[in-house]
């Protein structure tokens, strides 16, 4: 019985993941890792995503500014972008009822390990990679490898061999 729920979920949300990438324009895929599924707040017309890209368990995408996404994109699951967060300057203690709104941008080839969170304003550079469980509070320039929380520069890959692979048609 259990394992028949368990397949009754996974092709839930692999339909939901469907519907959503084509609602948004996007070609994604689900790959189910778990229980969960993937879950937008905000606006989804904020969320686009090139080709090639698998979302795994447990993604989770605020979608209050825009999220863009480049080609050929790897993520592990339990995946947090944010692009919205409290203002702490305001009127009222803790923080405001305003939100501070700033787009997030993954370029290309871009891999993300499993629960990784990426804050609001960052930019993840090509050829990237951020290690699991790290905490993204800074942009992350193109083939450099963070790690962390905060996430800090560990890195940096092999360029030419990495691009050779992409010229050469060598991509996943």
């Amino acid at each position: 019985m259990h394992i028949i729920f368990d397949k009754l979920v996974t092709l839930f949300w692999k339909l939901k993941t469907y519907f959503l990438s084509r609602s948004t324009g996007s070609g994604f895929r689900f790959v189910s890792q778990g229980t969960g599924g993937i879950a937008f707040s905000g606006n989804t017309k904020n969320f686009k995503c090139g080709k090639s890209i698998a979302f795994k368990s447990d993604t989770y995408f605020d979608c209050s500014g825009k999220i863009t996404i480049g080609d050929f994109c790897h993520f592990g699951g339990n995946l947090t972008i944010l692009t919205s967060e409290h203002s702490y300057d305001g009127d009222y203690a803790p923080y405001s009822f305003t939100d501070v709104v700033k787009d997030v941008n993954l370029a290309s080839f871009s891999w993300l390990g499993r629960g990784v969170t990426i804050m609001p304003g960052i930019n993840i550079g090509r050829g990237s990679i951020v290690a699991a469980g790290s905490v993204v509070t800074r942009d992350v320039p193109d083939y450099e490898i963070f790690a962390g929380v905060p996430a800090k520069k560990i890195g940096v890959r092999d360029t030419a061999l990495f691009e050779l692979n992409i010229s050469e048609g060598r991509v996943q």
